[in-house]
């Protein structure tokens, strides 16, 4: 992001917000496909089962 699209300190901390929640969103995202590319029975240090 090279600049905030919004004007206003409130405006700008929600877009903030936003873009943080949608880095986060696909790390998580990317996270669940290594685990699931791996097949591991459990991925390791999340304690997420394959099961589900």
């Amino acid at each position: 992001m090279n600049r905030f699209t919004l004007r206003g300190k409130t405006k700008v901390n929600a877009q903030w917000l936003m873009y943080c929640m949608v880095y986060n969103i696909e790390k998580i995202a990317t996270q669940g496909q290594q685990c699931r590319s791996r097949r591991a029975l459990t991925c390791r240090g999340h304690g997420l089962s394959s099961k589900e």
